[in-house]
C-alpha cells in the first residue's frame, strides 16, 4: 500500500528474514495455448510475424514461449519451443524465453530474437535450434557468446545474410553476421538525435526492416517516429513529429502512438503496427506520406478500414500479394489486412486471462496491486481494463471495469478505462485511486465500486499514491510532474522533474518525511524527490543497466519498474524479474527472484515475471502482480524481530503478538514515568498513556485488524516496536 506513513522508521530497524516464500496466490497461466484452427489455436502475446517462402506465417508467442506456424488456411501448430528457459537441441527440445522477433534468410533458416535471454537464435531448415550470439544481458560488441544484448526486439536480413537487431533497451541498432560476429551500427545512450552511428540515439528501437534500396527503416517506438538508417549507420528521421498521437501527414507531421512493428513491401511501402489499446496500422509511402489503413478501436471483431478493430497490433509482415498480416497483443489474434482494406481474423481467441472464480483457477492479468486492511487485494489489469478483488480467501471477482475501453463512469462493470496502469488505496477514505493512462486522467472506485473522475488534464500519468490526509499524489508521465490532487479534487504541481527526454516514469510512492521515490525503468535508477523540489539519484546508476547489491550509486538496478512503501519503512521495488529491498539509507538487498520463469519457492529459486507489488496492512505478506505468468503472488517470511535500539536503552518486550483484546508492554525500572503512544500505519497517534510501574496492559479490543506501534519516549529518545492486531 503506498501511504505516507512510517514516521517511526527513523526509530526502529526491522529485521528480515532470509526465507522469504514466494507462491501464488491467485490465477493460473492455462488455457492460452493450444494448436488448431482458425479460432481453435490460442495464444499469448503474440508479437513477431514472418513469411516463409510457402506462404506460411511464423508467430514469436511471447508469453507461450514458442514460434508458431500458420498455414494460409488458419491451420496453427508450434513450430519450435516448449516452456520458457534456455536450451538448444531440436524443435521440439530448444527453449526460449519470450521471443519477439523473427526472420527467414533465403535458405529457409529461420532467425529469433530470444528476448529473455538475451540472445539471436538460429533454427535450420532441418529443425536445429542453436545459438547465434549474446550470452547474458548487457552490452558488448564481439563473437557469438562474447556479444552481449538487452532485451532485443526485431530484426531483419540485408542482401548478404548480415542481420540487423533492434536492440531495444540499450537503444542501438546491431549487426550480426553469419558468423555470429556482433558490430554496433547505430545508437548510443537513450534519447533522440539524428546523426552517423553512435552520433544517434534512439528510446527502445523494437523492430526494423529493410527496403529493396538498401535502406532500414526502424520503429523508434518511445521517441513516437519512424527512423531511417542507411547501411553506413547515418540516421534521419523518416516520419513522426515525436508527439504522441494519431495524425495523419507526410513526414514530421505525421504522429504515431507507438511504432512497434513494422515492415516493407516489394513497392518501398513501409506498414507500422502501431500499438496502443485502440491501435493502428499505418502506411508510409516511400515519400513519407503516412495514413492510417486499418484499426483505430479496440476488439476482435472484424471490418473495413479504420472501422475495424485493432488491440495493441505489434508484430506486422506483408506477402508479395499485399496482404498484410498483424498480430494483436491483447487479444491474442492473428488478422490479415486484404489489398481491398478488409479485416480478417486468421487464428486465436481472444479468452486470454480472464475468469473469476477461487484461487488458482481463476486467470488475472494483473499490472499491479495494491490491499486494504480488511485484507482484500485489488489487481489492476492494464490490458483488460478492470480492476480485479481477491478476498483473504481467494475469492477473485471483478470490481469495477466491463473490459472494453472507454472512460464511462458507473458501478462496477457498467465502468470503463484506457489503458489504467497504476493503483492505490487511500487509508483516509477507503477509496482506491487508479492512474487511468490513455484517459489521461485520475479516477476514484468508491468502497462499493462506483467510478468517478476524479481529476483530468494529465498527459499519460503511470503512478500514483496516497498521504495520510488522502491527498493523491500523480506521476504525470509526459508533463515530467509530480503532481497533487487534494480530496477536494484541487490539483497543483509538486515538483518537476525531468524534461522532454521521452523518459517514463513508471511508478511513484512517498515517506513520512515527504519525499517521493520515483521508479525510473529506462535509466536504470530510482530517483528521490524532497518536498523543496530537488532530484537526485537515489539508487542505481543512471543508463547503467545491471544487478548489484549495494549502497546509492554503488547497486545496480536491472529494470525498476514499479516502487512501494513497506511496512517496516524501506521500500520495495520490482526490478527485472527480482523483488528487492530499498532501506531509507540507500541500502539495495535482492530478496526473492531470479531469472523468468514460473517457480514458486524462497530466495533465488523462484521465478516470475512482476511487475507490481503491495503490502497489506494487516499482515506482513507482499503481493505481487506476476504480470507475465498471469498471477498474483504472495511473499510471506517477514520477521516480527523489531529490537529496541540504541536511541533509548532497552529491555522493551511487546506481547503478545499478534494481539487480539489487548497487549501488554514490559520496561525496565529506568523507563517507569516514561510516555508510550499507540499510532496507527498513517502515523495517527491513538492514545497516549504515561508509565507508573514496569508492566502496562494495553487495551486494544476496539481496535480493526492491523499493524500498530508502539512508542516509548523518556529524555528525548524514544524506541518503536509493531504489533499486529488480529
Amino acid at each position: 500500500m503506498k501511504v505516507l506513513s512510517f514516521f517511526i522508521s527513523i526509530f526502529c530497524m526491522v529485521c528480515i528474514s532470509n526465507a522469504q516464500t514466494v507462491t501464488t496466490y491467485a490465477g493460473v497461466f492455462g488455457g492460452l495455448f493450444c494448436d488448431g484452427t482458425t479460432f481453435g489455436a490460442t495464444f499469448s502475446n503474440p508479437t513477431g510475424l514472418c513469411l516463409d517462402a510457402a506462404g506460411n506465417v511464423f508467430i514469436a508467442d511471447t508469453n507461450n514461449n514458442r514460434i508458431r506456424k500458420m498455414t494460409p488456411a488458419g491451420v496453427v501448430t508450434t513450430f519450435a519451443g516448449s516452456v520458457s528457459g534456455f536450451a538448444d537441441g531440436t524443435t521440439a527440445t530448444a527453449k526460449f524465453n519470450q521471443p519477439t522477433g523473427i526472420i527467414f534468410d533465403g535458405a529457409g533458416n529461420l532467425y529469433v530474437t530470444d528476448a529473455g535471454n538475451h540472445k539471436i537464435r538460429k533454427i535450420t531448415s532441418a529443425g536445429v535450434v542453436s545459438t547465434l550470439a549474446g550470452s547474458t544481458q548487457g552490452y558488448a560488441d564481439g563473437l557469438g557468446s562474447a556479444a552481449k544484448f538487452s532485451w532485443p526486439y526485431g530484426l531483419c536480413l540485408d542482401a548478404t545474410g548480415n542481420l540487423y537487431v533492434a536492440d531495444r533497451t540499450n537503444h542501438k541498432i546491431r549487426k550480426v553476421t553469419a558468423a555470429g560476429i556482433v558490430s554496433t551500427v547505430a545508437g548510443s545512450s537513450l534519447g533522440y538525435a539524428d546523426g552517423s552511428g553512435t552520433g544517434a540515439k534512439f528510446y527502445n528501437p523494437r523492430s526494423i526492416a529493410m527496403n529493396s534500396n538498401g535502406d532500414f527503416f526502424i520503429a523508434d517506438s518511445d521517441n513516437f517516429r519512424i527512423r531511417k538508417m542507411t547501411a553506413a549507420g547515418v540516421v534521419t528521421t523518416f516520419a513522426g513529429s515525436g508527439i504522441l498521437g494519431t495524425a495523419d501527414g507526410t513526414g514530421t507531421a505525421a504522429q504515431f502512438l507507438s511504432p512497434y512493428g513494422i515492415c516493407a513491401d516489394a513497392a518501398g511501402n513501409l506498414f507500422v503496427a502501431d500499438n496502443s489499446s485502440d491501435g493502428l496500422v499505418r502506411k508510409i509511402t516511400p515519400a513519407a506520406v503516412v495514413s492510417s489503413l486499418a484499426g483505430g478501436t479496440a476488439g476482435f471483431d472484424y471490418g473495413i478500414g479504420t472501422n475495424s478493430n485493432f488491440a495493441s497490433p505489434a508484430g506486422i509482415c506483408v506477402d508479395p500479394t499485399g496482404n498484410v498480416y498483424v498480430s494483436g497483443q491483447l487479444v491474442n489474434t492473428i488478422k490479415k489486412i486484404t489489398p481491398a482494406n478488409t479485416v480478417i481474423n486468421m487464428a486465436g481467441a481472444y479468452i486470454n486471462s480472464y475468469s473469476d472464480g477461487t484461487g488458482t483457477p481463476i486467470q488475472s492479468d494483473a499490472l499491479r496491486v495494491c490491499a486494504d486492511p480488511a485484507g482484500n487485494v485489488y489487481a489492476l489489469e492494464r490490458s483488460y481494463n478492470r480492476i480485479r478483488k481477491i478476498t483473504p480467501a481467494g475469492i477473485v471477482t471483478t470490481f469495477a471495469g466491463s473490459g472494453v475501453i472507454g472512460s464511462t463512469n458507473g458501478t462496477g462493470i457498467a465502468a470503463r478505462f484506457n489503458g489504467p496502469e497504476d493503483i492505490c488505496y487511500d487509508a483516509a477514505s477507503g477509496n482506491i485511486y487508479v492512474a487511468d493512462t490513455f484517459n489521461n486522467s485520475i479516477r476514484k472506485v468508491t468502497p462499493s465500486g462506483v467510478v468517478t473522475t476524479f481529476a483530468t488534464g494529465f498527459s499519460g500519468p503511470k503512478g500514483v499514491c496516497t498521504d495520510a490526509l488522502g491527498n493523491v499524489y500523480v506521476s504525470d508521465t509526459w508533463n515530467f510532474r509530480i503532481k497533487k490532487i487534494t480530496p477536494a479534487g484541487v490539483v497543483s504541481t509538486v515538483a518537476i522533474y525531468g524534461s522532454n527526454s521521452g523518459f517514463a516514469i513508471t511508478g511513484i510512492c512517498m515517506d513520512a518525511a515527504g519525499n517521493f521515490y520515483l521508479a525510473y525503468p529506462e535509466k536504470y535508477v530510482i530517483l528521490k524527490v524532497t518536498p523543496p523540489g530537488s532530484v537526485t539519484v537515489f539508487a542505481g546508476q543512471n543508463m547503467v543497466s545491471g544487478d548489484l547489491d549495494g549502497i546509492g550509486a554503488a547497486a545496480q538496478l536491472t529494470y525498476p519498474y514499479s516502487i512501494t512503501m513497506g511496512n517496516d519503512g524501506n521500500l520495495y521495488t520490482v526490478d527485472g524479474f527480482k523483488i528487492k529491498r530499498i532501506s531509507l539509507a540507500g541500502v539495495v538487498t535482492t530478496l526473492v527472484g531470479s531469472t523468468s520463469g514460473d517457480v514458486d519457492g524462497t530466495g533465488a529459486m523462484v521465478k516470475f515475471k512482476p511487475s507490481g507489488l503491495c503490502f497489506t496492512t494487516t499482515d506482513d505478506m507482499i503481493y505481487i502482480a506476476d504480470n507475465g505468468n498471469q498471477k498474483v503472488k504472495k511473499m510471506t517470511g517477514f520477521m516480527l524481530d523489531i529490537p529496541s535500539n540504541s536511541m533509548l536503552d532497552t529491555g522493551i518486550k511487546l506481547y503478545p503478538n499478534p494481539a487480539h483484546n489487548s497487549v501488554t508492554i514490559e520496561v525496565n525500572a529506568s523507563l517507569v514515568n516514561a510516555e508510550v503512544c499507540i499510532s496507527d500505519l498513517t502515523g495517527k497517534r491513538l492514545r497516549t498513556y504515561n508509565l507508573s510501574e514496569i508492566h502496562k496492559t494495553l487495551d486494544v479490543s476496539d481496535y480493526e485488524k492491523g499493524i500498530y506501534f508502539v512508542t516509548v519516549t523518556a529524555e528525548s529518545k524514544s524506541s518503536t516496536l509493531k504489533f499486529i492486531k488480529e
